[in-house]
């Protein structure tokens, strides 16, 4: 278990100090020429989040005496043009069934919804630039740096673990191992289609390509966590694809015996019952032994 948790944090902190590096770098407006389109989209998102908080809550208002007046309708097409559309049917000074109150409620969350979204593709479209160095960064430092350090990261090295080949202790890991085994831990395909799906599909069908592609990808991460979790020899899908293995160092360098995750409780307790058992046995044949000398010294 102990190298289990030490194996998450080392991956978390490495998986952390590339985000930042990569976030730094997407910040620099000569690597991300887009830089000013995606700061004005952000404050845009946030100013269109406040007005539909706004917005909701004098919807109450609105609805409470059951009629929308034309100053309250002029004031949603001027102040809130995103959810006018919602209004368009309604008629002045008509009261308005409680059936079509919900109605309206229903129709302002899904139309928040489609501007929510609209405003996160532009964000995604913008953070190309950002994506585009985060693939390259991670390949870089779980790939390329791990291979010269030998199987290490930073963070791996910090925590004493390293990723060796599974069946030979002493045979260095390739190259391409270690490419291969970063592109599988660190989800770089989905990466990789959504950047190629936010620059080639219009915004409504990126938006369908994008939810499905969030359904595949969380399972797809329930199945690493299971499988690393569920295996004695703590090796995941990753280590499992490439052949190789982690194992935790002394601060000698030679590995530590790690016991299985879920040990064979019934094992266990034969060889505690067995420990204790053995004194008395060796106890009850130095008696036996001590009572033949008797016997043969009177004879």
């Amino acid at each position: 278990m102990k190298k289990l948790l030490l194996r998450i944090a080392a991956f978390a902190l490495d998986t952390l100090l590339v985000s930042l590096v990569a976030l730094l770098l997407s910040y620099i407006s000569f690597i991300n020429p887009n830089l000013d389109d995606l700061n004005v989209a952000y404050d845009e998102l946030a100013l269109s989040e406040q007005a539909y908080q706004e917005f909701d809550d004098k919807l109450d208002e609105y609805l409470e005496d059951g009629v929308f007046s034309d100053e309250e309708l002029a004031d949603i097409n001027n102040i809130y043009p995103d959810y006018s559309e919602v209004f368009a049917d309604i008629e002045i000074n008509t009261e308005i069934e409680n059936a079509d109150k919900e109605e309206i409620t229903n129709a302002m969350s899904e139309r928040h919804v489609e501007v929510y979204n609209s405003y996160a593709y532009r964000i995604q479209k913008y953070s190309v630039f950002g994506s585009i160095a985060t693939l390259i960064l991670t390949l870089l430092y779980f790939g390329v740096l791990q291979y010269i350090l030998k199987g290490q990261t930073l963070f791996k090295r910090l925590f004493r673990l390293r990723v060796i080949d599974k069946d030979k202790n002493n045979k260095r890991v390739s190259l391409w191992r270690f490419i291969v085994r970063s592109i599988i831990i660190n989800e770089l395909v989905f990466i990789l289609i959504d950047i190629i799906t936010v620059l080639t599909l219009k915004e409504s069908a990126y938006i369908g390509v994008n939810a499905w592609l969030y359904q595949i990808r969380y399972i797809y991460e329930m199945l690493m966590i299971i499988v690393l979790i569920i295996r004695d020899d703590q090796r995941g899908l990753h280590d499992l694809a490439v052949n190789t293995r982690v194992i935790l160092l002394d601060k000698n360098g030679k590995e530590v015996e790690v016991n299985p995750i879920f040990a064979d409780v019934s094992e266990t307790k034969t060889e505690e019952v067995e420990n204790i058992n053995e004194p008395k046995e060796k106890g009850r044949k130095r008696k036996q032994r001590e009572v033949v000398k008797a016997e043969k010294v009177d004879s």
